[in-house]
Formats: structure tokens, sequence, C-alpha cells
């Protein structure tokens, strides 16, 4: 499952542009679209939000994939 580590996020919306479930919490009250999260009830862990976020800040993505333990 994708997890969002929002200090690395620069706001880019390429998750939410790529995303095919629509599992991208966006807040859009303010002057630009905001990133909030994951919405794992959509999700179906894909990898692809994962994959298109660029390592912006300190070379590290904003989302990254990790193993979903039961």
């Amino acid at each position: 499952m994708p997890e969002f580590i929002e200090a690395n996020c620069i706001q880019c919306m390429f998750c939410w542009i790529y995303c095919p479930d629509s599992a991208i919490d966006i807040d859009t009250s303010g002057d630009k679209p905001i990133m909030k999260g994951i919405i794992l009830d959509h999700c179906k862990g894909c990898g692809i939000c994962a994959h298109e976020c660029p390592p912006a800040k300190k070379g590290k993505s904003a989302l990254v994939m990790v193993r979903e333990e039961k």
C-alpha cells in the first residue's frame, strides 16, 4: 500500500493525475489543490502513484510503497 510522507510532498499532483482509482485525497478549498493523503478504501495498491512521485525534497518521494502486514 502507498504511504504518504507529507514533509516530502511538493504538491505536484502527479499522484492524483495518474491514480486509476481516484484514491488520492485532495483539498480544493484553498487557492491551490493540496494533497492530503490516500483514501485506502479506494486504493488497490498498484503503486502507480509512488512510481510517478518525484523525489524532490532531500531526494525522497512523498509516496512510498510499504508491504501491508496481516
